[in-house]
């Protein structure tokens, strides 16, 4: 029985003199509910509660943790590996506590969704979770991380905290496996970001530019069919960025809308074969028009089967990547090299030109 388990899991978490609740309790738990949403349920409320109780505020583990809510409670249809994939490079990269540990967690949720919760459905063995790879930790181990303030098996946080964490993950066990339908935890809003729009006098289409776009496309879709063949897709959707470095990533989505990463490669090549350095010259171009109004630093390309594209420049919004919070650092150096004037300098980044004594075109 499900309540007997819990009392030797609490028993268990007495007794543990690091406040940590073994792999073994847990996996036992799963295999006696036997359901993975409701085990997900419970993973969200996790999540839920320490973004919550630690006062993250973040666009990207908001809109995370508002799709899982509406996918496990709503039964609305999100591509949870897609999620893990773009986001996973970022969010283990972050190094600032408790953001760092909260991340983890909610990308965990995210395998753990796709998975379902095959990290406590599927273990072979009962080792505790000091033996296995932080890409395999689970969705609660990670939470209890952020909530008590460290890793138990390296003396880390407080095990008080870390007691208090676990208590509540058997506590919501049980009301999650006798009212599946409750949703533990206030939900957690996502807010949409709504873009700054400036008004500008350039002209983003012209033959100049056309010609170095539909070459873009045609690397681009060259990459596609090699990786791909002949397999049907609905559009390709390609992030890039022209600060602090050129980059590009980009995601093909087949007929049911499932994105899938596309490998580039063209970007590698010189002249007219790299995508990154023709979008550099259209860059360039752009603020040769009127430098007072600046020029773009980031943009987004959708393509199409028909051969049809849309472009959109970013010049205002410090948020490069969808799935990556942006770093402010490397704007210093874009306004030195494409200053513009304070008119069309957005309020966030006249800061940066306060604080790092530049001059306005």
């Amino acid at each position: 029985m499900l309540i007997d388990i819990i009392k030797d899991a609490k028993i268990e978490l007495l007794k543990n003199d690091l406040g940590h609740l073994p792999l073994m309790n847990r996996a036992h738990i799963a295999e006696n509910l036997r359901d993975p949403i409701k085990i997900n349920k419970v993973f969200l409320a996790c999540c839920k509660l320490v973004y919550s109780t630690l006062e993250i505020n973040d666009s990207l583990l908001s809109n995370i943790l508002n799709k899982a809510e509406r996918h496990l409670y709503g039964k609305e249809n999100f591509d949870f590996k897609m999620l893990y994939d773009k986001n996973k490079n970022y969010l283990e990269a972050v190094n600032l506590k408790p953001l760092s540990d909260v991340g983890l967690a909610c990308l965990a949720l995210c395998g753990s969704i796709y998975t379902d919760a095959a990290s406590l459905f599927d273990i072979d063995d009962y080792e505790d979770d000091n033996s296995y790879d932080p890409e395999s930790w689970s969705t609660d181990f990670c939470a209890a991380n952020a909530f008590a303030g460290g890793n138990p098996f390296s003396h880390e946080g407080s095990k008080e905290k870390r007691v208090q964490f676990w208590n509540f993950f058997l506590d919501t066990v049980v009301t999650i496996s006798n009212s599946p339908n409750l949703s533990v935890v206030d939900k957690i809003e996502y807010e949409e970001q709504v873009p700054i729009q400036m008004d500008r006098s350039k002209v983003y289409v012209d033959s100049f530019i056309k010609n170095k776009i539909d070459r873009v496309v045609e690397l681009i879709l060259k990459d596609l069919k090699n990786s791909i063949g002949e397999a049907y897709w609905n559009r390709v959707e390609i992030e890039g960025q022209d600060i602090g470095g050129v980059g590009m990533k980009g995601y093909y989505f087949d007929a049911n809308d499932h994105g899938e990463r596309l490998e580039l490669t063209y970007y590698l090549y010189d002249g007219e074969e790299s995508t990154v350095k023709l979008l550099s010259a259209v860059k360039k171009y752009i603020y040769q028009q009127s430098p007072e109004e600046g020029t773009w630093f980031s943009y987004n390309l959708l393509i199409y089967p028909n051969g049809e594209y849309r472009i959109v420049y970013n010049f205002d919004n410090p948020k490069i990547y969808a799935d990556k919070q942006p770093s402010l650092e490397p704007f210093i150096t874009e306004f030195t090299n494409y200053p513009r004037t304070k008119s069309f300098t957005p309020k966030w980044w006249q800061s940066i030109v306060t604080q790092n004594n530049l001059e306005y075109l």
